[in-house]
């Protein structure tokens, strides 16, 4: 992975600001949170698939499918979130594709009136619509 600034957008908008990083390194995202207050949601397959990159670091498991896209898999998460002790202070990272990167932005939006939260979409189809087109 790279570190260049020409992979980094920013977009402002009346209420708040997106940041895009594309190919950066790890490193950066690391210089804003600590470890401890980087929480993963996934689902289970890709937890399988990069199960080196997940070991020691906080993991939300949901189901993997649009089947899981439900109120049940929001209401797991937040219960998770809080387990964790969550705050504002935290990162919640959606790792995966559009089902994950939907239901992350939800999630982030409704705990505690909203806390940061950030993608890394493992699909075309998370990257062009729910996580970079704006949808979330």
């Amino acid at each position: 992975m790279t570190d260049n600034i020409e992979n980094i957008f920013e977009f402002e908008f009346s209420s708040s600001r997106l940041i895009c990083y594309f190919d950066a390194d790890w490193k950066k995202i690391t210089e804003k949170f600590s470890e401890r207050k980087l929480i993963f949601v996934t689902d289970e397959n890709l937890f399988r698939l990069y199960d080196q990159f997940f070991v020691g670091k906080r993991v939300i498991l949901t189901g993997a499918g649009e089947e899981f896209k439900t109120q049940s898999s929001i209401n797991h998460i937040i219960q998770q979130l809080l387990e964790f002790e969550a705050d504002k202070d935290c990162l919640l990272i959606g790792f995966g594709g559009g089902v994950i990167t939907d239901i992350v932005g939800y999630a982030a939006s409704v705990y505690k009136r909203g806390i940061p939260f950030g993608f890394i979409p493992t699909t075309l189809m998370a990257m062009a619509d729910a996580a970079i087109g704006g949808k979330n």
